[in-house]
């Protein structure tokens, strides 16, 4: 269990031992034309809560792109042009944030 106690007008948690706890995925990124979204879903992480998604990053080509709906467990990645020129191998990891139940 949290402790939490107000120390000075600040919240302080003690006993954050694996309090926060951060998740990758990797995925294949699509070589069609205009193919410029990959759809992701964060995996279930037993004793913890999906928070948000902390970021993407492409792996094997460079590509701006983030994630449209950080909040939610099931997103899209968005790149800010078409990946056709992509090779097999080529991927996007996207990294998750989870707090203790």
């Amino acid at each position: 269990m949290k402790e939490v106690n107000v120390e000075n007008g600040k919240v302080v948690l003690k006993n954050l031992k694996n309090f926060l706890h951060i998740e990758y995925i990797d995925y294949k990124v699509p070589k069609a034309e205009n193919a410029a979204i990959v759809t992701i879903t964060a995996p279930t992480v037993p004793g913890y809560s999906f928070i948000c998604w902390i970021g993407a990053a492409s792996h094997g080509f460079v590509r701006g792109c983030y994630i449209d709906t950080p909040d939610n467990s099931n997103a899209n990645i968005w790149f800010t042009q078409s990946t056709m020129d992509t090779v097999d191998g080529n991927s996007v990891t996207a990294y998750a944030l989870y707090v203790k139940d």
